[in-house]
């Protein structure tokens, strides 16, 4: 099943677009963030893909609407991740895929609320804990310098 392509892909908080190169295009791609002005330079960038402002917690998009979904550098920017996870949890279609990556409380963190940005890190073991809660299994995981990256099974193998 992780060997499918997808065809409907939803990446959240694409923000600038800088990790759009990485998420496959498939049938189609919605970009989505909750700012307008990176809203308007993802329709610049990549006038292909759909580009849709929403909050990530409250979904527009109809029950298992997508095959994957994305979500980079986005979790420390959502205030109550096992809403936000629900949300994912029910677009995402049945043996869908989910990469999220994760950054724990550390200096980027420090340096950003530092800059008046609200920041809600997430310890990873409970993370996994809310992950395995809201339904997703865990298929592969692996950790850099300065986050984790998960990628999640919406499946019950």
């Amino acid at each position: 099943k992780a060997d499918a392509r997808p065809e409907r892909i939803l990446d959240l908080g694409s923000g600038a677009g800088s990790t759009l190169s990485v998420i496959p295009r498939g049938r189609f791609r919605i970009c989505s963030d909750k700012s307008e002005g990176m809203a308007k330079r993802l329709r610049a960038i990549d006038p292909e893909s759909i580009v849709v402002r929403t909050d990530a917690s409250f979904l527009p998009f109809r029950e298992e609407a997508f095959d994957f979904i994305s979500a980079v550098g986005l979790i420390e920017y959502i205030e109550n991740h096992a809403v936000f996870l629900n949300e994912v949890k029910r677009v995402l279609g049945r043996n869908g895929l989910f990469l999220v990556t994760l950054s724990p409380h550390g200096p980027a963190s420090f340096l950003r609320q530092a800059h008046g940005l609200r920041i809600f890190s997430a310890d990873p073991e409970a993370w996994e804990g809310l992950t395995a809660q809201s339904g997703f299994s865990v298929i592969g995981k692996s950790k850099s310098l300065i986050q984790r990256q998960y990628l999640l099974s919406a499946g019950e193998d």
